[in-house]
Protein backbone atom coordinates (compact mmCIF):
# COMPACT_ATOMS: atom_id res chain seq x y z
CA UNK A 1 0.00 0.00 0.00
CA UNK A 2 1.21 3.31 -0.62
CA UNK A 3 1.89 5.84 2.41
CA UNK A 4 -1.26 8.26 0.27
CA UNK A 5 -3.63 5.43 -0.18
CA UNK A 6 -2.90 4.33 3.52
CA UNK A 7 -3.85 8.26 4.54
CA UNK A 8 -6.78 8.17 2.49
CA UNK A 9 -7.58 4.45 4.75
CA UNK A 10 -6.71 6.34 8.05
CA UNK A 11 -8.87 9.76 7.32
CA UNK A 12 -12.13 7.48 5.70
CA UNK A 13 -11.44 5.47 9.49
CA UNK A 14 -11.71 8.49 11.17
CA UNK A 15 -14.75 9.98 9.34
CA UNK A 16 -16.58 7.21 10.08
CA UNK A 17 -15.23 6.78 13.62
CA UNK A 18 -16.40 10.55 14.13
CA UNK A 19 -19.85 10.04 12.30
CA UNK A 20 -21.49 8.90 15.69
CA UNK A 21 -20.02 11.31 17.87
CA UNK A 22 -21.20 14.44 15.30
CA UNK A 23 -24.75 12.83 15.50
CA UNK A 24 -25.00 12.74 18.53
CA UNK A 25 -23.54 16.36 19.52
CA UNK A 26 -25.61 17.63 16.52
CA UNK A 27 -28.93 16.21 17.72
CA UNK A 28 -28.33 17.40 21.32
CA UNK A 29 -29.11 20.77 19.27
CA UNK A 30 -31.56 20.02 16.77
CA UNK A 31 -34.08 17.34 16.21
CA UNK A 32 -32.33 14.37 14.45
CA UNK A 33 -35.36 14.78 11.06
CA UNK A 34 -33.62 18.48 11.07
CA UNK A 35 -30.16 16.67 11.29
CA UNK A 36 -31.42 14.72 8.57
CA UNK A 37 -33.45 17.30 6.31
CA UNK A 38 -30.47 19.91 6.21
CA UNK A 39 -27.86 16.92 6.06
CA UNK A 40 -28.99 14.75 3.02
CA UNK A 41 -29.57 17.62 0.83
CA UNK A 42 -26.40 18.94 1.27
CA UNK A 43 -24.41 15.61 0.66
CA UNK A 44 -26.24 15.02 -2.09
CA UNK A 45 -25.22 18.55 -3.72
CA UNK A 46 -21.63 17.49 -3.04
CA UNK A 47 -21.92 14.18 -4.42
CA UNK A 48 -23.99 15.51 -7.63
CA UNK A 49 -20.47 15.93 -10.05
CA UNK A 50 -20.21 12.23 -9.40
CA UNK A 51 -23.78 11.21 -10.37
CA UNK A 52 -23.79 8.85 -13.09
CA UNK A 53 -26.80 9.38 -15.07
CA UNK A 54 -28.96 5.88 -15.96
CA UNK A 55 -31.28 7.23 -18.83
CA UNK A 56 -34.90 5.59 -17.82
CA UNK A 57 -33.93 4.45 -14.31
CA UNK A 58 -33.07 7.37 -12.31
CA UNK A 59 -36.42 7.21 -10.71
CA UNK A 60 -36.08 4.00 -9.15
CA UNK A 61 -32.06 5.20 -7.84
CA UNK A 62 -33.62 8.03 -6.79
CA UNK A 63 -36.45 6.56 -4.86
CA UNK A 64 -33.89 3.83 -3.60
CA UNK A 65 -31.24 7.05 -2.49
CA UNK A 66 -34.31 8.64 -0.74
CA UNK A 67 -34.92 5.21 1.68
CA UNK A 68 -31.39 3.92 2.03
CA UNK A 69 -30.65 7.49 2.90
CA UNK A 70 -33.18 9.53 3.91
CA UNK A 71 -35.58 7.22 5.83
CA UNK A 72 -32.59 5.31 6.90
CA UNK A 73 -30.98 8.14 8.94
CA UNK A 74 -34.02 9.61 9.98
CA UNK A 75 -34.70 6.15 11.80
CA UNK A 76 -31.24 6.05 12.92
CA UNK A 77 -30.11 9.69 14.35
CA UNK A 78 -33.12 9.33 16.26
CA UNK A 79 -32.43 6.11 17.36
CA UNK A 80 -29.04 7.66 18.45
CA UNK A 81 -30.20 10.41 20.34
CA UNK A 82 -31.92 8.36 22.33
CA UNK A 83 -28.99 6.15 23.79
CA UNK A 84 -25.14 7.25 23.86
CA UNK A 85 -22.89 7.30 20.81
CA UNK A 86 -20.88 4.07 21.30
CA UNK A 87 -24.16 1.82 21.89
CA UNK A 88 -25.56 4.43 19.13
CA UNK A 89 -22.81 3.09 16.91
CA UNK A 90 -22.46 -0.27 17.21
CA UNK A 91 -26.14 -1.09 17.22
CA UNK A 92 -25.89 0.71 13.92
CA UNK A 93 -23.22 -0.97 12.71
CA UNK A 94 -24.69 -4.41 13.49
CA UNK A 95 -26.80 -4.01 10.37
CA UNK A 96 -24.31 -6.83 8.93
CA UNK A 97 -25.00 -9.18 11.59
CA UNK A 98 -28.55 -9.12 10.72
CA UNK A 99 -28.86 -8.87 6.87
CA UNK A 100 -27.19 -11.88 6.40
CA UNK A 101 -29.38 -14.01 9.52
CA UNK A 102 -32.31 -11.96 6.98
CA UNK A 103 -30.84 -13.42 3.70
CA UNK A 104 -30.79 -16.96 5.35
CA UNK A 105 -34.24 -16.51 6.96
CA UNK A 106 -35.94 -15.07 3.99
CA UNK A 107 -33.51 -15.74 0.53
CA UNK A 108 -32.45 -18.75 1.72
CA UNK A 109 -28.86 -18.20 1.71
CA UNK A 110 -25.90 -20.85 3.07
CA UNK A 111 -23.69 -19.88 5.92
CA UNK A 112 -20.52 -22.08 6.25
CA UNK A 113 -19.41 -22.67 9.86
CA UNK A 114 -17.12 -20.03 9.42
CA UNK A 115 -19.35 -17.07 8.43
CA UNK A 116 -21.34 -18.44 10.92
CA UNK A 117 -19.34 -18.74 13.83
CA UNK A 118 -17.84 -15.32 12.89
CA UNK A 119 -21.92 -14.11 13.29
CA UNK A 120 -22.34 -15.99 16.42
CA UNK A 121 -19.20 -14.21 17.77
CA UNK A 122 -20.25 -10.57 16.36
CA UNK A 123 -23.89 -11.24 17.96
CA UNK A 124 -22.40 -11.76 21.37
CA UNK A 125 -20.27 -8.89 21.40
CA UNK A 126 -22.79 -6.50 20.20
CA UNK A 127 -25.10 -7.73 23.22
CA UNK A 128 -22.55 -7.86 26.14
CA UNK A 129 -21.58 -4.32 25.09
CA UNK A 130 -25.19 -3.07 24.49
CA UNK A 131 -26.09 -4.30 27.64
CA UNK A 132 -23.61 -2.81 30.12
CA UNK A 133 -23.69 0.47 31.45
CA UNK A 134 -20.40 2.57 31.99
CA UNK A 135 -22.35 5.87 31.86
CA UNK A 136 -20.80 9.14 33.73
CA UNK A 137 -24.71 9.32 34.96
CA UNK A 138 -25.05 5.82 36.50
CA UNK A 139 -21.12 6.54 38.22
CA UNK A 140 -22.02 9.70 39.35
CA UNK A 141 -25.72 7.78 40.67
CA UNK A 142 -23.61 4.98 42.12
CA UNK A 143 -20.95 6.89 44.00
CA UNK A 144 -23.29 9.50 45.62
CA UNK A 145 -21.53 12.45 43.80
CA UNK A 146 -23.44 15.25 42.89
CA UNK A 147 -20.59 17.72 41.48
CA UNK A 148 -17.82 15.96 39.38
CA UNK A 149 -14.06 17.12 39.86
CA UNK A 150 -12.79 14.70 37.29
CA UNK A 151 -13.77 11.63 34.94
CA UNK A 152 -11.57 8.95 34.10
CA UNK A 153 -12.21 5.80 32.20
CA UNK A 154 -10.30 2.28 33.02
CA UNK A 155 -9.46 -0.26 30.37
CA UNK A 156 -7.95 -3.23 31.42
CA UNK A 157 -8.18 -6.52 28.48
CA UNK A 158 -5.52 -9.72 27.38
CA UNK A 159 -5.15 -9.32 23.42
CA UNK A 160 -8.05 -6.59 22.46
CA UNK A 161 -10.28 -9.80 23.25
CA UNK A 162 -11.64 -9.73 27.11
CA UNK A 163 -11.53 -6.63 28.48
CA UNK A 164 -13.32 -4.90 31.16
CA UNK A 165 -14.11 -0.90 30.95
CA UNK A 166 -15.23 1.36 33.96
CA UNK A 167 -16.27 4.87 34.75
CA UNK A 168 -14.43 6.39 37.46
CA UNK A 169 -16.09 9.66 38.10
CA UNK A 170 -14.14 11.57 41.22
CA UNK A 171 -16.23 14.52 43.14
CA UNK A 172 -18.16 14.99 46.07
Amino acid sequence: MKPREGLLLLLVCVAWGLHMVIIKWVTGYVSPLTYVAFRMPILALCLLPMLRWYPGQMLQIMIAAACFGGINYAFMFTGISLTNASIGSIVAESYVIFATIMSVVFLGEKVGWKRGSGIATALIGVLIIATGDGSVATAKKEGGITNVASIDVEVSNILGFIGEYCTVVRGN
